[in-house]
């Protein structure tokens, strides 16, 4: 692997992460296997930098933005937490950057609206998904 690489890591159609690696700064492929190893504790590899090791370097990453309900603040704890955590630095010094993340809004109480309110004359019916066994009927 060489050159500049961007990667983005999809979780369903609503959540992406895109980190680029300079695959030429130099001992990047050896700090993205030690940071794979402390990871994954006796995880096989030969030494060298594999699609295995990078899909699973890739993967724990995008695993701690998941982990957070990202509001702007929130952007910096996440940076420092995987600094604390990997000591990996997200800003480019390194050799790996954050580009763009993408990650939905998880609703809040107060984000939840009423939308429509109807006169019902009929008695009402539940949901057929309901399953009536569980309530002992």
């Amino acid at each position: 692997m060489t050159g500049r690489k961007l990667y983005t890591v999809w979780y369903r159609d609503d959540f992406y992460i895109q980190i680029g690696i300079d695959w030429d700064f130099p001992g990047i492929k050896d700090r993205i296997i030690s940071i794979v190893d402390t990871f994954f504790a006796g995880y096989p590899h030969d030494g060298a930098i594999s699609e295995r090791v990078l899909e699973h370097f890739l993967q724990m990453v995008a695993a701690d933005f998941s982990s957070y309900k990202i509001s702007p603040m929130d952007l910096d704890d996440i940076i420092s937490w995987q600094f604390r955590r990997h000591k990996l630095r997200l800003d480019g010094k390194e050799g790996i950057t954050l580009c763009k993340f993408k990650i939905p809004k998880w609703p809040e109480y107060f984000d939840f609206k009423i939308k429509n309110i109807e006169d019902c004359k009929d008695s009402f019916s539940p949901d057929n998904r309901i399953n009536k066994d569980i309530y002992g009927c």
